[in-house]
């Protein structure tokens, strides 16, 4: 079972419109709206690929307790999720308004951790994830103290996080660390542009932290990701993006989901998740079967780095 904590979910309404940028009134056809964050992605995308997930996500009395289409468990803490909206022209282009999420105090984090620390000792995972941006007043290593608390406990620790947030949590050795291009620059200050460069950089962050795996991915671009010491390069299917918002989690979730699958497959299982993701308006909401059509079509190719 994975779990995934996301410290700053969202109730995230997608809206088709005619044009980004447009002024005046519109009227708009129905949105999608939907709970959301990096985690809760996951737990959505992994439910489209036949595998369970909980969703946990900080909370108060007034945070519903159930969704129709995700499974997510709510840790009181006397936090209201943010709400937050997204325009998606014809082209796939998207404008995101998010709001920043409220502030926490010292004992809503230190809560935080310590029912983290419980509710993985009642569930049992073999898989947690932490993902996601951290709300206002929120350490910026508490990824860290949760990291160092589970790590004992759990098979598999999974971060997806940037900056001083993910680099808190590195001395866990997580088995694997998801980041997109622009997450990788801000953290690491790299900006690996050849494939050499990407495989140098994989590989340095594999050795110096105890990395087991790890992926950067740029939207409709190569991915790249080391497992073991062997790097890759992945060129997605071609598709028409209707959406990209949540494609990483999305990549996220097939991967947790043939994690037993050789390198390779593995890896076109992951990025086909992604592309089937970015067809849709709302986040992850594709099918199983459009997920393994896009992975077919994914050319991976390992990077000589000799």
């Amino acid at each position: 079972m994975v779990v995934t904590l996301t410290p700053n979910p969202m109730w995230e309404t997608t809206f088709p419109v005619p044009a980004i940028g447009s002024t005046g009134s519109q009227r708009l056809d129905a949105g999608v709206r939907q709970l959301t964050g990096k985690g809760i992605n996951v737990v959505r995308a992994l439910a489209n690929l036949g595998h369970d997930g909980l969703g946990l996500i900080p909370g108060d009395d007034k945070t519903p307790r159930h969704a129709t289409d995700v499974n997510y468990g709510v840790i009181n803490l006397g936090i209201t999720p943010r709400v937050g909206f997204v325009l998606v022209d014809p082209e796939g282009s998207h404008n995101s308004y998010y709001e920043k999420g409220p502030s926490w105090s010292t004992d809503q984090a230190n809560g935080l951790v310590e029912q983290i620390e419980e509710r993985v000792k009642q569930l049992q995972p073999d898989t947690v994830v932490l993902a996601g941006s951290l709300p206002p007043g929120l350490p910026t290593n508490i990824y860290g103290r949760i990291a160092q608390a589970l790590r004992p406990s759990v098979t598999c620790l999974v971060l997806d996080a940037v900056g001083p947030a993910l680099e808190s949590a590195l001395s866990a050795r997580p088995d694997l660390v998801k980041v997109n291009r622009t997450e990788f620059i801000a953290t690491f200050g790299k900006s690996p542009s050849s494939e050499k460069e990407y495989a140098n950089a994989l590989l340095d962050l594999s050795h110096n932290h105890g990395v087991s795996a790890c992926a950067v991915t740029a939207g409709s671009g190569a991915a790249f990701f080391c497992i073991e010491g062997r790097v890759y390069r992945a060129i997605p299917a071609e598709i028409e993006v209707r959406n990209s918002v949540g494609s990483g989690d999305s990549l996220l979730a097939g991967w947790l989901a043939n994690r037993d699958a050789d390198n390779e497959s593995l890896i076109r299982a992951a990025v086909g998740a992604g592309c089937a993701n970015a067809e849709q308006l709302g986040v992850a909401v594709f099918t199983k079967e459009r997920a393994e059509t896009l992975a077919s079509q994914v050319l991976v190719t390992e990077i000589d780095c000799s």
